[in-house]
């Protein structure tokens, strides 16, 4: 038997008993959906964020961060006070976000998934979920380019970005050290 959220149609896991149908489907909550409860009853959203199990950034209509939860600081490997306040290219290091004009006003952003979904979301209010995307991010010296599956959902007058996977592509070419912005140069071992 198949055990699918009740809210969210998620598969959930899977119960065996014998002589029981394996196409039976049973019903549950699984956990994003329960912490959703939770936050609806009047938990504070930071708490909510922080309590969700991938990395998660709250923005608000300019697409800007104001909250982030601690898997989402350990994957941009920054305090919460340098994510707070910036736009998502320069958070994630995006290789366009330093381009004239920044992050969301270059000829690539037009075709950023992360934020058309974070845009589409915020628009409509439609919750979007297991989104394609791509970034090319700055790692040290190279851009390093990820695959990723993303959701978005509007709470609380903010969008819920959910990084719900990660995979590294490959490295691409070395970019002369000049190329690289400051902010996005790695800072030598042992320093913070």
């Amino acid at each position: 038997m198949i055990v699918v959220c009740s809210y969210c149609k998620k598969t959930i896991g899977e119960k065996f008993a014998p002589g029981m149908p394996e196409e039976l489907i049973s019903h549950g909550m699984c956990e994003e959906c329960a912490l959703s409860f939770l936050a609806q009853e009047g938990m504070p959203l930071q708490d909510y964020v922080d309590g969700l199990p991938v990395p998660v950034l709250a923005l608000n209509g300019d697409a800007v961060v104001v909250h982030a939860n601690k898997k989402a600081l350990a994957l941009v490997n920054k305090p919460l006070d340098m994510v707070r306040g910036g736009l998502g290219g320069n958070i994630f290091e995006c290789q366009f976000a330093h381009l004239p004009g920044g992050c969301g006003r270059t000829i690539h952003c037009a075709g950023c998934s992360i934020r058309n979904t974070v845009t589409e979301t915020w628009t409509t209010g439609h919750a979007r979920s297991k989104v394609p995307a791509y970034l090319g991010a700055f790692r040290e010296d190279a851009v390093q380019e990820f695959n990723l599956t993303i959701s978005t959902e509007l709470r609380d007058n903010v969008v819920l970005l959910s990084i719900e996977q990660i995979e590294p592509v490959k490295s691409s070419q070395e970019i002369p050290d000049e190329a690289v912005p400051e902010t996005f140069k790695a800072e030598p071992s042992g320093s913070q």
